[in-house]
């Protein structure tokens, strides 16, 4: 049986900041009935520290409170995280979603990039330890695999009034396969994990905001066949086990002299940390009535999407009945089997998704314009990726793809950035 909920007053804006190259989305749910509201964070990094620095403050001066409900990490690169230190600078984080890495692929990580400064590396050490000291209140760690099912199984409702946890993850399953995993290879989050601070969950299912708008995870686990020979590498050097190679970590002198275990498999990595990145849905629970507004905001009359739309735009599409993003980090599509686990995945939510954030800053090797066919009702795609950087993103081939389907690609860089925003009505669920 359908429901009605009077959604008249809820509100909501997403913004994909400009950062360059790099990420970094905020999003707010606002129900103004009963005085709840959501804040949470996609990924927040940039290869230009001034520039994420510098938006996140924006952003905390632009909010009312200093509380993000939720931060997601897509993964670990620092292009994606390296704003982490000033986010718990300027805000508390109430819950923190991401993918498992064992410490060898930490260690991989951070050897992709050693120059980076020093807490960036005690969060590949230990994120989680990291995470918790700067009061967090939960680690959620998520893995992949098995069947999931459709949010009309359950009949959501609003927290009560003063409930102090906005989000429910209960109906996110448990991972027990992942938990053995973990208490393997990181021993010291057992406490973490009997204390509740480290919860650890399959993709399946979803978590849910204020009891109206659902996240749902993909998570694409691999495993790197070039591990073998790095560990024989590592071994050479006296690491042989897990807490050796995570003090290695932390190390900067160590980290130099492992650098020849790197260069031993580093072009065979490829994309392989991309590929597991944590890709989003979002979206209201129902079906609901919604006026969407897109502004694209520029410094610059030339770099608001120089291929199709002027200094500022501004869209109003009014009364669409689905408002669903898909945020994608840096996954790689062009994959059969990435893609259509991911389709699978979110074949129930495919034709509600409005925007759609297109995966490695719009890198060619990673894109499949079968998305745009896919996601039939996507007006919006963007990409985020910064001004002449040194990778050649984003690729023309991608935004031609997008324009000639009569699409709008958005292209976020160090001169702008895009806000969504809408009012909801008339949610059924």
């Amino acid at each position: 049986m359908n429901r009605l909920i009077n959604a008249e007053t809820v509100t909501t804006r997403f913004t994909y900041h400009g950062v360059g190259q790099g990420l970094f989305y905020s999003g707010e749910i606002k129900c103004l009935k009963n005085g709840f509201n959501f804040r949470f964070v996609y990924d927040c990094g940039s290869e230009k520290l001034q520039l994420i620095n510098s938006s996140i403050r924006i952003f905390r001066n632009n909010s009312q409170e200093n509380e993000i409900d939720l931060l997601v990490i897509s993964h670990l690169h620092s292009d994606h995280v390296s704003g982490l230190e000033e986010l718990f600078d300027n805000f508390k984080i109430r819950n923190v979603a991401l993918s498992y890495f064992s410490p060898v692929e930490r260690l991989l990580i951070a050897l992709r990039r050693i120059n980076l400064p020093a807490w960036y590396y005690e969060f590949l050490a230990d994120p989680v330890a990291y995470l918790v000291e700067r009061g967090v209140e939960r680690v959620i760690i998520l893995g992949g695999g098995g069947r999931g099912f459709p949010p009309e199984d359950f009949f959501p409702s609003p927290p009560e009034e003063g409930s102090p946890n906005k989000l429910d993850i209960d109906k996110l399953p448990d991972d027990e396969e992942l938990r053995g995993q973990i208490i393997k290879n990181d021993e010291n989050w057992q406490d973490y994990l009997g204390k509740g601070k480290l919860l650890v969950k399959n993709h399946n299912g979803y978590a849910l905001a204020i009891g109206l708008w659902m996240f749902r995870f993909f998570n694409c686990k691999i495993l790197l066949s070039t591990l073998y020979e790095f560990k024989k590498c590592l071994r050479a050097y006296g690491l042989v086990d897990n807490k050796s190679i995570k003090d290695a970590i932390r190390k900067r002198n160590q980290l130099r002299r492992l650098k020849e275990c790197y260069h031993i498999i580093g072009k065979e990595l490829r994309n392989d940390f991309n590929n597991v990145s944590l890709v989003l849905y979002h979206g209201p629970i129902g079906k609901c009535a919604s006026d969407v507004r897109v502004s694209c905001y520029s410094r610059s009359p030339f770099w608001c999407n120089p291929f199709r739309t002027p200094y500022e735009m501004r869209i109003l599409e009014k009364g669409d009945k689905i408002f669903g993003h898909l945020l994608t980090g840096d996954i790689n599509l062009n994959t059969k089997r990435h893609y259509n686990e991911l389709k699978q995945h979110y074949s129930v939510y495919l034709k509600d998704i409005i925007a759609v954030l297109i995966p490695h800053h719009g890198a060619r090797r990673n894109w499949n314009k079968k998305m745009i066919n896919d996601i039939p009702n996507g007006k919006f795609w963007i990409i985020s990726a910064g001004i002449k950087n040194r990778y050649g993103f984003p690729s023309r081939n991608v935004i031609g793809d997008v324009l000639k389907a009569g699409k709008t690609c958005l292209w976020v860089n160090e001169m702008n950035y895009v806000t969504l925003t809408t009012s909801l009505t008339k949610m059924v669920i």
